[in-house]
């Protein structure tokens, strides 16, 4: 069986890039994407939003819950995000707003 870290990397490494402390440990949450994202290239990003919609797409709220937590175990997603489907429209929105930044230069 293929863990979900190993089907879809990319998106796992975009949840890793908005790790529980990017927003504290630079200036400004645009400083922290800027630099995470800064060798990733446009097909890289490209790739984890087309995973985020393979994983999550359809997915029941259990299953959403479970890949979650499997991507990213430490932020308490109810309290920070209404749930774990809120957690993982917070992540596709920040893909989607890196990339249309990007589209846009």
């Amino acid at each position: 069986m293929t863990r979900p870290t190993e089907q879809w990397p990319a998106l796992f490494w975009f949840f890793d890039v908005l790790h529980q402390d990017y927003d504290s440990d630079y200036a400004d949450p645009d400083a922290c994407m800027a630099d995470a994202t800064a060798d990733a290239s446009m097909p890289k990003l490209q790739k984890a939003l087309a995973e985020w919609h393979n994983a999550f797409d359809g997915a029941t709220d259990e299953d959403v819950a479970a890949l979650v937590q499997t991507f990213n175990p430490w932020w308490e997603a109810d309290h920070l995000f209404g749930g774990y489907r809120g957690w993982a429209e917070w992540v596709r929105q920040h893909l989607e707003r890196e990339i249309a930044a990007r589209a846009g230069e």
